[in-house]
């Protein structure tokens, strides 16, 4: 087994028994209608892929093991745009407003990614869509015990609304 494959494998199923955060007070997943990014780092090229790289699942088994619904939207494997904001900057607001919108329309209340570059894009070039943008690791972490202010830090677009009691 390559070290790549560890992880679509057992991750799911070890964290389902150490979810605390999500459950006592933190984020709660239940209504958080997540919307999983894989964008273009997860899956290409294909021989390094951690997932199906035409129908990935691993981030929505993963949400959904921490109680999360995960929304199903078509865009969900469509570049960001990632280091085009230099040289085409207008260009890459256009395809953050285009994946946001999809995401909204299918019926997210955030978008939660695993590419630094992908949140970092999502989260700061959307018009006014308001659409939360989660480092997937913070979300981990708060399904693993962290603070639920851990998940609120540094993000461009307010996520206080997905807190407990406002979701």
């Amino acid at each position: 087994m390559k070290a790549c494959e560890l992880l679509p494998r057992m991750f799911p199923a070890w964290i389902r028994g150490r979810i605390r955060c999500f459950r006592t007070g933190g984020l709660q997943p239940d209504g958080l209608a997540p919307a999983a990014y894989y964008g273009c780092l997860l899956l290409r090229p294909r021989e390094v892929a951690l997932d199906d790289p035409e129908q990935p699942r691993l981030m929505e088994k993963l949400l959904a093991a921490m109680g999360a619904r995960p929304v199903a939207w078509p865009e969900r494997m469509d570049c960001c745009g990632a280091g085009q904001v230099p040289a085409v900057p207008a260009m890459v607001h256009r395809q953050v407003n285009r994946l946001v919108g999809s995401a909204r329309n299918a019926g997210a209340r955030a978008i939660v990614t695993a590419c630094p570059m992908c949140q970092s894009n999502l989260d700061a070039y959307q018009n006014s869509e308001g659409m939360p943008v989660f480092y997937l690791s913070k979300v981990v972490a708060g399904a693993l015990g962290a603070e639920a202010d851990s998940f609120l830090r540094r993000h461009l677009v307010p996520a206080e609304g997905l807190l407990s009691g406002a979701v």
